[in-house]
């Protein structure tokens, strides 16, 4: 579950003003002063349009992931399997996969994706891009994190 980081109290009487499916401001707001609906950027720059995106995000958001890799001999796999970024030591089987094949890294970012309502993880890390080939999920963890972060969110 995401949870919103809560805002300054000063600034909930702010979220009266904004209207959150015509991502634009109220005639008479204390952002447009009567002028109408706003330009695309209000006064303040990118700091007021953050303010007023994090103000039109839903206060929680719920995500579900699952990720599956078949399981083979090590010889057939190429690499060991990994579970939480723990590489499980004398195991005769290694993961297919084009990554490290993390499952529990994988379901997390597909659930943090999904809790934000971006492609999953394997629209945003595809298996036919050679970068990824090996790549340790944390890395894919990191970036789910920073997208969520940026997004005023953290789990909770």
């Amino acid at each position: 579950m995401l949870a919103r980081v809560a805002l300054l109290g000063a600034l909930l009487p702010l979220a009266s003003c904004f209207n959150p499916p015509a991502a634009r401001f109220r005639i008479g707001s204390p952002w447009s002063a009567g002028r109408g609906p706003l330009p695309r950027q209000p006064q303040g720059g990118r700091r007021a349009m953050g303010l007023a995106r994090m103000m039109a995000e839903p206060a929680l958001r719920i995500g579900h992931g699952w990720d599956i890799h078949r399981l083979a001999s090590l010889e057939e796999a190429g690499q060991s399997c990994v579970i939480g970024g723990v590489t499980v030591k004398d195991f005769e089987l290694g993961t297919v996969a084009h990554s490290d094949g993390d499952v529990l890294y994988h379901s997390t970012v597909d659930a943090i994706l999904g809790a934000l309502t971006m492609p999953d993880i394997g629209q945003l890390f595809p298996d036919t891009d050679p970068k990824w080939k090996g790549c340790d999920s944390s890395a894919f963890m990191e970036e789910a994190w920073r997208l969520m972060d940026d997004r005023g969110y953290q789990i909770s």
